[in-house]
């Protein structure tokens, strides 16, 4: 059996990051929301996110995985 392999390409880097906040009224329309580069984040700052978003990568993919099994199941 002939094998295929493809190579990946891993996500983009951001120039910025998000800064949480609150959210503005509907009928304001849309606001952008306050960004901070990578650049001004100290190492610590930028390792965080970096194990933050593995995590939430990591999780993501389980639950689709989850979601596959529970709909081949109740096909």
């Amino acid at each position: 059996m002939a094998e295929i392999t493809q190579k990946l390409v891993t996500p983009r880097v951001p120039n910025f990051i998000m800064i949480e906040g609150p959210t503005g009224r509907r009928q304001d329309g849309f606001i952008e929301s306050t960004k901070v580069s990578i650049a001004d984040l100290a190492d610590d700052q930028l390792l965080q996110i970096a194990e933050d978003w593995k995590s939430d990568l990591i999780a993501r993919a389980q639950d689709i995985r989850l979601d596959r099994r529970f709909d081949a199941a109740n096909m």
